[in-house]
């Protein structure tokens, strides 16, 4: 059973690694290391518990800890983080972003 599917009012995510090693992602991250892209599909289920939650009026947070520079790992998931938006799961915190807005310049 997936908690995230079946919680009523709030469901809280604290990451503080810098990688996951996910063996359903797997595939994807070497896929990612080769092209720079993700494959919009590779979280279709994700987003679609999101909706459901969110349709139910629950909320889903996240919290993602990050180091810079980004690890290839952490890379990957900013461009996940991404579709994940369109899912109405956005995670990558503003003040991050600047951060990496005022880093990459």
């Amino acid at each position: 059973m997936n908690h995230f599917e079946t919680f009523r009012k709030y469901a809280f995510r604290l990451e503080l690694l810098q990688e996951y090693k996910v063996e359903e992602e797997k595939a994807a991250f070497e896929n990612f290391l080769k092209t720079g892209k993700v494959d919009e599909k590779q979280n279709a289920d994700w987003h679609e518990i999101v909706r459901k939650a969110k349709a139910r009026g629950a909320v889903m947070e996240r919290v993602h800890v990050v180091d810079f520079p980004l690890s290839d790992y952490l890379r990957f998931e900013k461009e996940e983080y991404k579709l994940n938006e369109l899912a109405d799961d956005f995670e990558f915190e503003a003040a991050a972003e600047r951060q990496l807005n005022f880093k990459n310049k």
